[in-house]
């Protein structure tokens, strides 16, 4: 903390970050990837709660199928 309280963000705390361990998603989001030809790669396990999609369906399918155009724009 600086003197005035607030909080500072430098690298050692940054490097504590639980981010950098590899194969965690954070709880408030998921993960798609999708390769060039916009086909569903990877997901996490949690992304049924937040799309409704179950994770094991999904890789393979066009991203269109799954998220709106909107979004992908």
């Amino acid at each position: 903390m600086s003197q005035s309280g607030a909080f500072k963000v430098d690298l050692g705390n940054c490097e504590r970050e639980p981010i950098h361990v590899l194969g965690n998603i954070q709880p408030f989001g998921f993960l798609l990837t999708a390769g060039a030809d916009w086909l569903v790669r990877r997901v996490s396990a949690n992304i049924e709660q937040f799309i409704g999609y179950k994770p094991d369906a999904m890789p393979g399918q066009p991203l269109t199928a799954i998220l709106s155009e909107k979004a992908l724009h």
